[in-house]
């Protein structure tokens, strides 16, 4: 096989590209162990729009975990009174673009208001509230001598005792620091300027010895790496991973070798075998702990935390200290002393403390990074890997999965106006909400450690008292009026319970949740007619709505607004004749009625097609039963309308073996080429997958098979017809080059063929390859009898894995590699054959084809196709 040179002045667009990974920073692998077996999946930004439906119940779940902190404070201000309930029913309006949300939140803020401002024309209300205006004055008599005694005792008592715990914690993280600090120091200073550095066995011996210090100080749990490191990145030190200890050789050129040393527990020195390395890993970059040291040269410092993505359960921290002697290159020490802890110990001290408090929350928060260190709560995670790229996520305050601790660091958050910065040093924030006492004190050392220490407690571990005291004074009055209370509010519940199933029965059908409500029994017959009415006027609306289209259902259920739009929309029923004209020039490319999307109306739009064509399916037709073929059918549409959903595309109608989806034809949609491609390559998957076990069928023995294309060009789109009846066209002559698009997929046997447009706008985030030039109609021609005198020729290409490259991932860089470099000798072959060197291009094809063979077992059409071309000018 023959070595190409790329031709002068031609440029690979094809060429691999790595992407810049941000994962945070890895560590020494354990030995042993294996990074996440995660496919490699699409790991960039995906520009899919989502539909309106799928926004609000997304924007719903997001709704109830940020605003926690709102509802924390409105149960802080104890309130019942009609003003308090109006500010309440104001602040509850969160989202006023979103009219879904804004239906429910309305229909939630009515009840508000109905229990509190018309109060007095409820029956329910007014049995409840006489009765609980009795029970008030009742509990509030009687307390009254309690409270006045008692309270301002537990105020200083408890006042007192959260001081006292929470100095406990600070106390004892300032001292674990401490100790490090002073190992750090003592090394230093025993290592005085006769030590040889150069001496890799004589670092081995001493880091060796200080571990087994640390062990019998018992902090060989904290200890995770003792090492000593120079200027130009290599490192020798003491490595623990679980239970093993491994003397640890990190050289920049060579990678990094680790010896497992055995009988620690026995032994004054590492026996270790000194010719084979136990684990041997790339060379890993030490440059930022190298530039830390020279930023803070003379005296301890720490890093800042970091995880190892090997071992996303254990938070690091890197104690460094330098050894001042002559001053080398740019660097004014020439060796470092470095220390690596993990963050466990803590975490398992506030561990312990929050137990002997009830209900209490403690956690750690590095006040640059805002990540946090440790935490009380041990069962959830501070640290999560992405299993589809393998992406390291640490956890903050306002990210943890503990919905407590998650409320405790937002109202914090909160007390600060978002800065933790603003936190004095050493100065302590005491925040009280509605149900816990907050302390908080910002710790800075002199070693560049910069922390935020948070302690929380149940206000009712502190008022448990007055509690017990008002409910035995409170448990008097309501024995006198209970039976009164009982009867009243059963009555008032019988009476008013079908009335507010009918009102949410009603609000679920106007915002079409068609399955959320449900009626139980009833005895009364009118109930009942009302029942069944109902029932019947919900199910004959999804029979309405499963035969309309995707992007019929989206503008209904968007009022006739714009699908993106972002701007409030007020809804107002359009009359045939009070249309009005507009742009209604010789010239002009559209015209409008009114800015409503279910309105009569055409314009001209840049619109993305993709073309879905079932290759196969003429052969279920004729061995199969209607029954299967309905349910196969079933199967890929299911997937395509999730993708329509998704990104707001159009879904066309059957067309025999041709399924069509089309972007940027219902409204304006940024990046709709990108988009496109971006949801049909995740779309191809799906189908494939969907006709994996049909194709293993006997009857149909790998017959059927997903072949997509994707065009982009200028089509009139719009509704058109009659106020009564109308439908969405799409005028041109787009529909008909994807019929030319799917054939040329097919007769080559690719999965995903794209135009020159396309092309364009994918070439940076996908592999490609030049495929054919092929005749495509003219964008404006809607004749039903299409000429090919009236065509033009446009290069298609095969859209192959996406360009990305994770870093992270260093045990599948090779493979990822080799998927990425399959098409090199293929392209460079279409370059010669573009430059029409067809010599040079014939034998990069012909190589190409033979490597093609080898591997797949078949022949390569597209690759045959140009070798004949280029016959043809040999």
């Amino acid at each position: 096989m023959k070595n190409k040179v790329i031709p002068q002045g031609e440029d690979n667009t094809h060429q691999q590209t790595p992407s810049s990974s941000t994962s945070s920073t890895t560590r020494m692998a354990l030995p042993n162990k294996t990074s996440s077996n995660s496919s490699i999946v699409v790991g960039g930004v995906s520009p899919v729009a989502t539909s309106p439906v799928m926004t609000t119940t997304n924007t719903n779940n997001k709704t109830t975990k940020q605003d926690s902190s709102q509802s924390f404070s409105i149960q802080a201000s104890g309130k019942e009174s009609g003003k308090d309930l109006k500010a309440s029913y104001q602040s509850y309006h969160f989202h006023p673009n979103h009219e879904d949300e804004n239906a429910s939140t309305t229909s939630h803020m009515m009840e508000i208001a109905y229990g509190g401002g018309m109060c007095f024309r409820s029956i329910s209300c007014c049995l409840v509230g006489i009765i609980s205006s009795l029970v008030i004055l009742s509990v509030v008599t009687l307390t009254s001598i309690w409270i006045s005694t008692t309270v301002p005792t537990l105020a200083v008592m408890s006042s007192q005792l959260r001081v006292e715990q929470f100095s406990t914690v600070v106390n004892n993280i300032n001292q674990t620091i401490q100790n490090l600090v002073i190992v750090s120091e003592t090394t230093k200073r025993l290592l005085t300027e006769d030590f040889n550095f150069s001496d890799p066995s004589l670092i081995e011996k001493t880091m060796y010895n200080l571990y087994k210090s640390e062990m019998a100080l018992g902090r060989s749990e904290i200890t995770i790496t003792l090492y000593i490191g120079d200027t130009v990145g290599n490192c020798w030190g003491i490595y623990r991973s679980g239970d093993s200890v491994f003397y640890l050789d990190v050289n920049k050129q060579q990678g990094q070798k680790m010896y497992l040393c055995e009988d620690v527990q026995h032994s004054d020195y590492c026996k270790r075998n000194l010719v084979n390395a136990t684990v041997e890993l790339p060379p890993f970059d030490l440059s930022p702990l190298v530039t830390h040291s020279h930023e803070h040269s003379g005296r301890p410092s720490f890093s800042l935390s970091y995880v190892d993505s090997t071992v996303p359960s254990v938070t690091f921290l890197t104690l460094l200290n330098t050894f001042n002697s002559s001053r080398v290159s740019n660097f004014n020490f020439n060796y470092y002393f470095g220390y690596d802890v993990t963050s466990a110990s803590i975490s398992s001290f506030l561990e312990k403390q929050t137990k002997s408090v009830d209900g209490s929350v403690a956690f750690v928060i590095e006040t640059k990074t805002e990540f946090l260190i440790a935490c009380s709560d041990t069962a959830h995670p501070l640290v999560e890997v992405n299993e589809s790229n393998g992406e390291v996520i640490r956890k903050t305050g306002l990210t943890f999965a503990d919905e407590l601790t998650f409320k405790i660091a937002q109202f914090m958050y909160h007390s600060v106006n978002n800065n933790l910065s603003s936190l004095t040093c050493g100065k302590v924030l005491l925040a009280e909400g509605s149900l816990y006492y907050i302390n908080a004190m910002r710790v800075c050392s002199e070693q560049d450690l910069d922390w935020i220490i948070v302690w929380a407690t149940p206000q009712n571990r502190y008022t448990q008292s007055t509690v017990i005291a008002l409910t035995v004074s409170g448990i008097s009055s309501i024995i006198i009026i209970s039976v009164a209370l009982i009867v009243g509010f059963l009555a008032s519940k019988s009476i008013v319970k079908p009335f507010h199933k009918f009102m949410q029965a009603a609000e679920s059908i106007s915002n079409m949740e068609l399955e959320s409500f449900s009626f139980s029994d009833t005895r009364i017959i009118e109930v009942e007619k009302l029942q069944k009415m109902f029932v019947m006027l919900a199910n004959r609306l999804k029979t309405y709505r499963s035969f309309l289209p995707s992007n019929v259902l989206l503008e209904i259920d968007n009022g006739g607004k714009d699908i993106n739009a972002n701007s409030s929309y007020h809804t107002k029923e359009s009359h045939l004749g009070s249309f009005l004209v507009g742009g209604h020039s010789r010239g002009s490319s559209s015209f409008s009625f009114k800015k409503n999307k279910l309105a009569l109306r055409l314009e001209k739009r840049q619109v993305t097609m993709c073309g879905i064509y079932i290759e196969g399916f003429d052969y279920c037709i004729h061995h199969l039963d209607y029954h299967d073929i309905i349910i196969m059918l079933s199967d890929l549409f299911d997937s395509i309308h999730k993708t329509s959903l998704t990104s707001a595309a159009e879904v066309g109608q059957f067309d025999n073996e041709l399924i069509t989806l089309a972007w940027n034809s219902l409204a304006d949609q940024p990046n709709h080429i990108f988009r496109g491609i971006s949801n049909c390559h995740i779309l191809r998957d799906k189908l494939l997958k969907s006709l994996e076990k049909w194709n293993a069928r006997e009857d149909i023995d790998q017959a059927l098979n997903i072949r997509m294309s994707l065009h982009t060009q200028e089509s009139i789109v719009g509704n058109i017809g009659t106020r009564e009846a109308k439908s969405h066209a799409s005028i041109g002559s787009c529909h008909a080059n994807m019929k030319k698009l799917s054939k040329t997929c097919s007769s080559f046997s690719i999965s995903l063929l794209v135009t020159e447009p396309i092309h364009k706008e994918s070439s940076e985030s996908f592999l490609t390859r030049y495929i054919d030039t092929i005749r495509l109609f003219r964008q404006n021609d809607c004749s039903i009898n299409m000429s090919e005198e009236k065509t033009e020729d446009v290069a298609v290409y095969e859209i192959g894995n996406r360009n990305d490259v994770k870093m992270d991932e260093w045990m599948y860089e090779l493979k990822e590699r080799g998927e990425k470099t399959k098409w090199d000798r293929y392209i460079l072959g279409c370059q010669y054959f573009h430059n029409e060197d067809y010599k040079e291009a014939f034998e990069f094809f012909e190589d190409y084809e033979t490597i093609f063979e080898e591997r797949y077992g078949r022949s390569d059409l597209p690759t045959l196709n140009l070798m004949a071309k280029c016959k043809l000018h040999l």
